[in-house]
């Protein structure tokens, strides 16, 4: 005899781990959406950049793996559950593509959260103190645009930085 037979239906069990806890943060951060005003599909898909970043950092805040490995976090966390988003739709081309098109924005992204959570919280801009941690980098880095000689403001004039 089956438990269908005798009226019980059959329950499937997911364990949603700390995902269900990041994404009302997320939510209250308005990430996707802050991203999604500054830059927008240039084609009608179903799955914005927004999304696929918002679920990023959801992943860094779980359980930080290389981006070849978020569509198997994404079906063990309950993304589709939490994100309403298939884990088939996270596969790393998708991923590359999304921080691809925020790469030229971040500073924009950046400043709309904090914008909006200052807006929404009634704080004072005065009082909103601003890390301006620096770090260097080991290693050779010839062909870098980005990471240069460069006096750091941690004070290692040797060691390459970020510019």
């Amino acid at each position: 005899m089956k438990l269908e037979d005798i009226g019980v239906k059959k329950t499937v069990i997911k364990e949603l781990g700390s995902v269900a806890l990041i994404k009302p943060y997320l939510d209250l951060l308005k990430i996707a959406e802050s991203i999604d005003a500054i830059v927008p599909m240039e084609r009608d898909r179903d799955l914005a950049h927004g999304q696929v970043i918002e679920t990023l950092v959801a992943n860094r805040l779980d359980a930080l793996m290389p981006l070849l490995h978020i569509q198997e976090w994404a079906e063990d966390s309950g993304i589709e559950e939490t994100f309403g988003i298939a884990p088939d739709r996270l596969n790393d081309d998708r991923l590359g593509r999304a921080l691809a098109a925020i790469s030229p924005h971040l500073e924009d992204i950046q400043n709309l959260i904090a914008l909006g959570l200052i807006e929404r919280y009634s704080i004072d801009p005065n009082l909103v103190l601003w890390d301006t941690t620096s770090c260097h980098f080991e290693g050779d880095y010839k062909d870098s645009e980005f990471i240069k000689l460069a006096c750091s403001r941690d004070n290692k004039p040797d060691k390459k930085r970020q510019l």
